[in-house]
């Protein structure tokens, strides 16, 4: 192997911690690699500096350490630890092979800093198939022995799902632009909307209904991006991949060796196809916010280039939660503060605020102990409560207030003179849906600051009210938790007919009326077909099976249940058939008639469906008479047998 010597640039940071007055530091960093120790210059009170510090290490190994230290200068005593990350040369050489010259280093507390290297002689490229996309890097500091920098997974391609049903609302469209459509599936959307967290994947599915008998295409790309805007401008991009979903058919390697792909073409036949992807949302990601002049947004957007057909798009804003900014990262401090003052016409008023901590997510119930102490002429009945959010913008110091809630609490009895009066008040945050304006707390360098405080305020008669400003952290709630309907409501609105329902109520039909959850929780599959009842009714017996398969032991017992529901509907349509009357099948599923309510029907009300003849309703009302004189004679040739071999046994 030959020897390769190394040139590194420390180029820049950003986020790094402010530990001087201000928010700010006195930034440089220190370099070791064995017996080489360096620093680069101070930049002060910066949280975001710029050294551009050239180190030639010379030769180097793959597992020769480099390591990374950053501090704030003092003049006077010892210079303060930011921070601290490192990296083997092993891990620098893996992004040279794949033609990536700078990244990006965590430090162990906050903050990253940004290197380039270059390695003499350089190293030869790696070929990478020519559809698949670039592998995104990100830096993990931490100290040990363990690499400082990952690469995000390898794009992952799953095989696409395919289910020959139209969509109910192609049937039912009756003009002419009958076209192919598509939409992103969320799982674990059904009943709310569900957040990704950073640090994980993202797992979704595309669904692409096809109405015309078969489509041919080239492409199906999707991208995965995120970025924050202030005042109109991206600032920074927090991730930005991209899949070809076609590449699911060869396991993400183009090939021509499958039967419906010519020429990297693809033909996809009447029906719905699920296109399961992932992405990776990387830890260091923000949360999504949207707010006047910052923004964070993440988008799903993908294009279809369809050969026979105009080609397709969607696009989707999903929303991310860095665990950071949740309940998961929630401060213990309590609130303890207090303030007095003296009235003019003399003795002392004072109050002091408790709670266990500082820090609350939308809708919880902030518990607040209030004292008062009370050695002055003035009666205390009351104290205001309000709750403030402050915006900074930039760097000014003077932000813009709002008033998010406002409350006015009794004490009982008044606080007279010599009297003290301690008494437990129950805030109750509005939730998310009742005030939009309460997001998370932000602090972001020289954009945007969000903060919020408790405004308690003693009124005092005849005299200035004595007032407690208590600062509190907003956090978003566990985005993992989710919150289930009520199974009552959810089952009374459970359409009669399957063909009537909505994704929605297939779910609530496993969950709440079989009480199964096995069937999604087992089933990591289930999400993905997104079916409907007008899907459930087209389906084969072998894909309920693969559906329900999560069940287990009860996979029988849903399968035979659901086909039961589709034998009562699709009974009443073989009949209509038979007697020619498929113009009526529309009518009577409407009035949700199925095949037990059909065979109980008299004249007078078959007659009553609408736009039925007096002869038609004749025909069905004398089939019917039929049906149920030939059942009788079944049921009495039954009786006789059983009869008759009961007889048999007595003697």
């Amino acid at each position: 192997m030959a020897q390769r010597s190394l040139k590194i640039n420390i180029i820049e940071g950003k986020d790094l911690k402010g530990l001087d007055s201000g928010g700010v530091s006195d930034c440089y960093v220190k370099f070791k690699c064995g017996s080489i120790s360096t620093k680069t210059e101070v930049i002060k009170k910066s949280t975001s500096p710029i050294w551009n510090y050239m180190i030639n290490i010379g030769n180097v190994e793959e597992n020769t350490l480099l390591q990374f230290e950053c501090f704030d200068w003092e003049r006077i005593g010892n210079n303060r630890t930011m921070g601290k990350t490192q990296a083997f040369v092993s891990d620098l050489s893996s992004g040279a092979k794949r033609n990536l010259m700078d990244q990006w280093l965590r430090l162990d507390t906050k903050g990253f800093i940004r290197i380039s290297y270059e390695f003499t002689p350089p190293y030869p490229l790696e070929t990478e198939p020519t559809n698949s996309p670039n592998l995104s890097v990100v830096a993990n500091g931490g100290g040990g022995s363990s690499s400082s920098i990952m690469f995000n997974p390898t794009p992952v391609y799953f095989k696409p799902i395919f289910l020959p049903t139209i969509p109910s609302e192609m049937i039912n469209n009756n003009n002419n632009n009958k076209s192919t459509t598509c939409h992103f599936l969320i799982p674990g959307s059904v009943y709310q909307t569900r957040p990704f967290v950073c640090g994980e994947f993202v797992n979704c599915s595309l669904v692409l209904n096809v109405f015309e008998a078969r489509i041919v295409v080239r492409s199906l790309n999707l991208s995965f991006s995120g970025s924050i805007i202030y005042k109109g401008k991206k600032q920074r991009k927090l991730v930005n991949d991209y899949r070809d979903l076609l590449l699911g058919f060869t396991g993400g390697v183009p090939n021509n060796s499958n039967n419906n792909l010519t020429s990297n073409k693809v033909v996809l036949e009447r029906g719905k196809h699920v296109f399961p992807f992932q992405f990776f949302i990387d830890k260091t990601c923000k949360s999504t916010v949207d707010l006047t002049d910052y923004k964070v947004n993440y988008y799903l957007s993908f294009h279809a280039d369809i050969v026979n057909q105009p080609d397709i798009s969607a696009s989707q804003e999903i929303k991310v939660v860095n665990l950071e900014d949740t309940v998961y990262k929630q401060t213990i401090s309590p609130i303890n503060a207090q303030t007095s003052k003296s009235p003019l016409t003399g003795g002392n008023i004072s109050i002091s605020c408790k709670s266990v901590k500082n820090s609350f997510y939308p809708g919880e119930e902030i518990e607040l102990e209030v004292e008062v102490n009370n050695s002055s002429k003035k009666k205390i009945k009351n104290v205001d409560i309000q709750l403030n959010k402050v915006e900074y913008d930039g760097t000014d110091v003077t932000g813009t207030s709002y008033q998010l809630l406002t409350m006015t609490k009794r004490f009982y009895p008044k606080v007279k003179q010599n009297t003290s009066c301690r008494q437990m008040i129950v805030i109750e945050l509005p939730s998310t849906a009742q005030c939009a304006a309460l997001i998370h707390s932000i602090a972001e360098t020289k954009m945007i600051r969000v903060e919020y405080h408790l405004l308690v305020n003693l009124d005092i008669p005849s005299c200035v009210d004595l007032r407690l400003k208590l600062p509190i952290t907003i956090v978003q709630p566990d985005p993992k938790f989710e919150t289930l309907p009520n199974p009552l409501t959810e089952i009374g609105n459970l359409p009669r007919y399957v063909k009537d329902w909505s994704v929605k109520n297939f779910h609530s039909w496993i969950l709440f009326k079989k009480q199964c959850p096995d069937v999604m929780a087992l089933n990591q599959e289930f999400y993905q077909y997104n079916l409907s009842g007008s899907d459930l009714m087209q389906l084969p017996t072998e894909t309920l099976y693969s559906i329900f398969k999560g069940a287990g032991p009860r996979t029988q017992e849903l399968v035979n249940d659901l086909q039961s529901q589709i034998f009562e509907i699709k009974l009443v349509r073989n009949f209509l058939k038979e007697l020619q009357l498929s113009n009526l099948i529309d009518y009577f599923e409407k009035q949700t008639i199925t095949w037990d309510i059909l065979l109980e029907l008299n004249y007078n009300e078959i007659y009553s469906i609408n736009d039925i003849t007096i002869g038609d309703a004749k025909r069905i009302f004398l089939k019917i008479q039929q049906i149920q004189s030939e059942k009788q004679k079944q049921e009495q040739q039954v009786i006789s047998n059983l009869e008759a071999v009961s007889l048999q046994k007595s003697e």
